[in-house]
């Protein structure tokens, strides 16, 4: 017997083995890998499902009602608070936690919900110039309050490349016509149309008297052939408002910064919370209304002394 040439025959034997073993071995890891990633992908195509049918744009796998939100020039995901404060007692009246990426669509409601808890008739609202919204001060209007809000400059970017704005035209009621600042006048064209829900005109001129304007260069946009500028349905609301901040608008924003500032200064600086703990609107609105309900008590006890909010305590009691 050729014991060298059994033993041979014995590696060779193992090494098919081997190989035989090492495929299936990649081929199940192959399996398991292909199964991980659709997996995932049926978990992906179920995300797109459900912001397609909520109509949502983001959607967060840490905390579902997160969204991403811009806080001190970074992106972060958390939520917004409103807040409305008393100008007499610096005490929250009103307050909500929202996933809104910002504050353009809030003026109305904050302010009429403050109004509603409040039980007045009328109510004066301030607010910066996140809020500032066209549509949103004829909501004010529409409930009798009367809004003070900053006006941003929307233009400059424009008027900073040295090119003219919209706000550079001049509108005369009577005639309905806007004039640019070359002195040529832009009808109205068609009817007002709905624009992101707010009826516009649009006013414009024909190609060949912008043409031949000298002002073509810093007025017409790239590519266009023509001007034309859209007039909001809100601009009488819109002008009454710029011409109440012209004459008090300095003095509200000073107002303004000194209460709603005062109390969330106060929880972050003296209750030291400045982020918070839980997640999900519900446990997080929850947590909010603790804190509100810890600063009033603490502003009340405050403005009345802790004999006389004991004894208020009491009456109330019995």
């Amino acid at each position: 017997m050729d014991i060298d040439a059994y033993c041979q025959g014995l590696d060779a034997r193992d090494q098919q083995e081997s190989g035989a073993a090492a495929d299936l071995g990649t081929a199940c890891a192959l399996d398991a890998k292909l199964a991980k990633l659709k997996a995932q992908q049926a978990r992906k195509q179920a995300q797109i499902k459900h912001l397609e049918d909520s109509g949502e744009t983001q959607l967060s796998r840490t905390d579902p009602d997160a969204r991403a939100l811009r806080k001190a020039g970074q992106q972060t995901a958390g939520y917004n608070v409103e807040s409305t404060v008393d100008a007499k007692h610096k005490l929250i009246v009103h307050h909500e936690v929202t996933n809104a990426g910002n504050d353009a669509e809030q003026l109305a409601r904050q302010a009429t919900a403050a109004k509603e808890v409040l039980g007045v008739d009328s109510l004066i609202a301030v607010a910066d110039a996140g809020f500032y919204s066209e549509a949103q001060l004829a909501a004010c209007e529409q409930a009798n309050i009367t809004a003070y809000v900053a006006i941003p400059d929307k233009h400059q970017a424009i008027t900073a490349e040295g090119r003219l704005s919209g706000a550079q035209f001049h509108y005369i009621p009577g005639a309905d016509v806007s004039v640019c600042p070359g002195g040529e006048v832009l009808r109205p064209q068609g009817k007002p149309a709905p624009i992101h829900g707010i009826l516009r005109q649009r006013y414009t001129r024909p190609a060949r008297a912008c043409q031949g304007c000298p002002l073509k260069g810093i007025c017409l946009p790239e590519k266009t052939g023509r001007r034309q500028i859209y007039r909001s349905e809100h601009v009488p609301v819109a002008e009454a408002h710029r011409r109440r901040m012209a004459e008090e608008g300095a003095e509200r924003m000073r107002q303004r910064a000194s209460l709603v500032e005062h109390p969330f200064g106060t929880l972050k600086r003296w209750f030291g919370w400045d982020h918070f703990l839980v997640r999900g609107f519900e446990k997080v609105r929850g947590e909010m209304s603790l804190m509100v309900l810890g600063y009033n008590l603490t502003r009340v006890i405050n403005i009345l002394g802790l004999p006389a909010f004991r004894d208020y305590c009491a009456q109330r009691l019995t």
